[in-house]
């Protein structure tokens, strides 16, 4: 049977996928809204994921805990921990569950024609009817409970996330990116830390708990994928049988709201806890908003801009700022696993080892700088860059002359232009393709400096400084 015919779904579209040498076909169940997308072809590793959106509004860690628990026993699999066993004993080739700032994600994948079944079936049975709501003890399990070793003993918090995110959040780069996502977005859900933050872990409820999985956890919140050389027939028609068939559509709230820009550049100085022997402890980050997600174009041409820039060997930005003697460590991150938008990231532990990290300031061997408001760095003085029609030249060396014992100011200033200078030179090849060109121009808005060209339509970015802070 031709599974366009099938009548609990209607076809959105169909297109034949060429590079993947698969029919594609995006559906939606018609009782529920469920999405369904088919990539129907000859790969004998079929692949199946089912997705649910969720927003948190605060850093308790409910989504990321809700995760775990749902795959802790379900009504049709009531063992303890049916995702160790099916670790252990199937035939899958790939199973993980995973949770990001705006969406749960179940995926699974196997060879077996039988095992894809069970596994498919362990997966929806868990998300729809989890044991989470019967039984107290799997959410004190895996998200957080107090604990005593002895009668006499303290009083501790203990958890499977809880203890996971207290790991997580000793790592320095992990902090960093964590608080530039919450600086460019801050009246969005990306404010808040979905894998939860161990300081308010322990503030959500049982009930609030409770309360977060019914809103999110329904067909009509949920995208499912199928993939590779399947009864696919089979397989819609069993999912509508079993689940899907017994709810009604419902209005979810589950819109990831949008930013609005920033009037002008934001910079922010921010402490860590680092052991006292640690001279590399000081970061220095410049991000910025540059797209939405759903622009293909753009969501190409950074990943080939961020590789260029930063990861090929040879690479021109790192190489010149390491040859400036401007950090030990230069690297850089194009956000692509959100929604809204995506985020060109500078990390670099700032000119260490010749410098000496103290509270709220940092001494260069070539001046004194300060980390806070009073910083000049990347204000929205001198130039920036748009596109215009007129050719626009900058030499490649016009920077690489910054010694190693410059003033601290003076050599960060020259790390911010040597990154958007090189940034435009390269972004020309990738985005400019129509004809035009980059020009230089003055700065005549009241938006955040920058490069005009990289600016998508939620122009937030900033400048942070990461102050390594002793114990």
């Amino acid at each position: 049977m031709d599974i366009t015919k099938i009548p609990q779904y209607e076809l959105l579209e169909h297109h034949y996928v060429r590079e993947l040498e698969s029919e594609g076909y995006l559906m939606r169940h018609k009782k529920t809204g469920a999405r369904v997308f088919v990539l129907e072809n000859d790969d004998n590793n079929k692949v199946f994921n089912i997705a649910f959106r969720t927003v948190p509004t605060d850093s308790t860690g409910v989504a990321h805990i809700i995760e775990h628990t749902v795959l802790c026993g379900s009504d049709r699999y009531p063992v303890k921990d049916p995702f160790v066993e099916l670790a252990k004993g199937s035939l899958n080739t790939f199973l993980n569950a995973m949770t990001y700032s705006d969406k749960t994600m179940y995926p699974l994948a196997s060879t077996n024609d039988k095992d894809f079944f069970n596994l498919m079936s362990v997966y929806m049975d868990g998300v729809f009817h989890p044991n989470i709501t019967k039984e107290r003890k799997i959410f004190e399990q895996e998200g957080w409970h107090y604990e005593m070793d002895s009668p006499d003993g303290e009083l501790t918090y203990n958890g499977v996330v809880y203890n996971e995110m207290k790991g997580a959040f000793s790592s320095a780069d992990e902090i960093l990116g964590r608080q530039v996502k919450a600086a460019l977005y801050p009246d969005t859900t990306y404010a808040y830390e979905s894998g939860g933050d161990p300081e308010f872990i322990t503030d959500l409820t049982y009930e609030s708990y409770l309360e977060f999985y019914h809103t999110y956890y329904h067909p009509s919140n949920s995208y499912i994928y199928l993939y590779g050389d399947l009864d696919m027939e089979k397989a819609l028609n069993w999912m509508d049988n079993e689940y899907l068939s017994h709810y009604e559509k419902k209005e979810i709230d589950s819109a990831v709201t949008l930013q609005k820009p920033f009037n002008k550049m934001k910079e922010i100085s921010l402490c860590y806890a680092a052991s006292e022997d640690d001279d590399e402890g000081t970061y220095f980050t410049w991000s910025k908003v540059v797209s939405n997600a759903l622009d293909l174009e753009k969501y190409l041409a950074f990943q080939v801009l961020e590789y260029v820039l930063l990861d090929a060997p040879g690479a021109p930005l790192k190489q010149a700022l390491l040859d400036a003697g401007i950090g030990v460590d230069i690297y850089g991150g194009f956000e692509d696993g959100i929604h809204v938008h995506m985020v060109i990231q500078r990390g670099l532990d700032v000119f260490a080892p010749r410098l000496r990290v103290g509270p709220g300031r940092a001494q260069h061997p070539g001046g004194l700088l300060k980390l806070g408001n009073e910083d000049t760095i990347a204000r929205e003085q001198g130039r920036v860059f748009d596109l215009g029609r007129k050719p626009f030249h900058l030499g490649r060396h016009e920077h690489e002359a910054v010694l190693p014992h410059a003033p601290a100011q003076q050599v960060r200033h020259a790390a911010r232009d040597a990154f958007a200078a090189e940034m435009l030179i390269v972004a020309a090849d990738f985005l400019c393709a129509d004809g035009r060109v980059l020009r230089d121009c003055h700065h005549g808005q009241e938006r955040a400096a920058g490069p005009a060209s990289l600016r998508g339509p939620q122009d937030a970015h900033g400048v942070f400084h990461f102050v390594g802070q002793p114990l």
